[in-house]
């Protein structure tokens, strides 16, 4: 990664803080979507009791959920307006499905991953 950094700077110098930056705003994007999605979908698939006994409450929810994933979507179009920064929306695509193949390539699995650290 980092050769690759190298390599952008000495190919396009005046435009590679603003990619790289891009690119590591597209991972921050993704990540807190699917902690807001999980949440989302993990606090629908409690009983009513099972809410009622939580023990950290969400102020506003589900309002605030959604709020905060119409913001990051907001970001993700302000990104794909502006041409400096829509270079993420290629990489962190692609770079995604490269690891979705790589996951099932090496057919890795929850129990798998768990032994490896383990050992």
């Amino acid at each position: 990664m980092l050769l690759l950094c190298e390599m952008l700077n000495y190919m396009v110098p005046e435009k590679v803080f603003v990619w790289v930056t891009s690119i590591a705003t597209f991972g921050a994007i993704w990540t807190w979507l699917m902690i807001l999605l999980a949440q989302l979908k993990f606090r629908k698939s409690l009983t009513q009791a099972e809410r009622d006994g939580l023990k950290y409450r969400i102020w506003l929810y589900p309002v605030s959920s959604y709020v905060a994933l119409a913001f990051l979507l907001m970001v993700v179009g302000l990104m794909a307006y502006f041409p400096d920064t829509r270079v993420a929306l290629y990489v962190g695509p692609v770079f995604l499905v490269l690891l979705t193949v790589l996951f099932y390539v090496f057919k890795l699995q929850p129990t798998q991953a768990a032994a490896r650290t383990a050992s």
